[in-house]
């Protein structure tokens, strides 16, 4: 008997079973940047083991306006609003000029059992596609 193949059979026939569990959804195409996210948790995926791999948002965001500032939720109601709705692209802009400062971004951690962290920062991006991929290749999980 092969070891190394009997170990990538039940490691492909485990892969099947695990699932990414959406928390918190897309809010468009032209809203991926993990600005747009502060404070949520994004996705999970329960691992064999039973920790978890979480995919949420780490960090603050702050903009500036005409000497008034706004922070976190404050922030992103605001630049959401129909007044401004704004999108990533002129997230871009505002980090230029400096009104917008962005310290947050999607990271991944691992909880155990208890929802303790056992590890963290696991991938850390920018991108809400980008940071789905990350979570499903940590995961093994090879979804169409």
């Amino acid at each position: 008997m092969n070891i190394s193949k009997e170990i990538y059979k039940l490691f492909i026939s485990k892969m099947g079973r695990m699932k990414v569990e959406y928390i918190t959804k897309k809010i468009s195409e032209n809203r991926q940047d993990s600005f747009w996210y502060w404070g949520e948790e994004i996705a999970k995926v329960k691992l064999e083991n039973n920790h978890t791999l979480l995919l949420d948002v780490s960090g603050d965001v702050k903009y500036l306006e005409k000497g008034n500032k706004y922070k976190n939720k404050e922030a992103l109601e605001l630049l959401m609003s129909d007044e401004y709705n704004y999108e990533d692209k002129d997230i871009d802009d505002l980090l230029i000029s400096g009104d917008v400062s962005e310290s947050n971004h999607f990271t991944i951690i691992e909880l155990n059992k208890f929802n303790k962290v056992v590890g963290d920062c696991l991938g850390v991006c920018h991108d809400y596609d980008e940071a789905i991929e990350m979570l499903k290749e940590l995961a093994f999980i090879n979804e169409e």
